[in-house]
């Protein structure tokens, strides 16, 4: 009884050992990181001089995505139930049942949507 209770002792030691060991390892993994994250931005900011591109020209996808969205939504919107729309070889009545035609929402994309005759 003895015996086990001198291993778990030890089995508890160790324990605390490997976690105190963990913790200075990932200590060392994130000043490791920030460091090469400090040298990366640095050289950023040194090709953004260089070759003059301003922040406002690095526009992420997600809020060119956004944008695109809130266009699409602006054009979607603007499209009443009802309204019938011609490309001068199809017609589609807009509602709100049913998939859009293909030209209808290729026209949506290019932005041209409001060029097709509407009755």
């Amino acid at each position: 009884m003895k015996q086990a209770q001198n291993r778990i002792e030890q089995i508890d030691k160790e324990i605390k050992e490997f976690q105190e060991k963990i913790k200075e390892l990932q200590e060392e993994k994130e000043a490791i990181l920030k460091e090469e994250k400090r040298a990366v931005i640095a050289e950023i900011k040194e090709k953004m001089t260089t070759h003059q591109i301003t922040p406002d020209e690095l526009g992420s996808e997600k809020e060119k995505s956004k944008t695109r969205k809130a266009k699409v939504a602006t054009t979607i919107a603007k499209i009443k139930p009802g309204r019938t729309f011609s490309n001068g070889a199809e017609t589609w009545t807009s509602g709100k049942r049913g998939k859009r035609p293909l030209w209808v929402s290729q026209r949506i994309k290019a932005d041209t949507l409001d060029e097709c005759e509407v009755k």
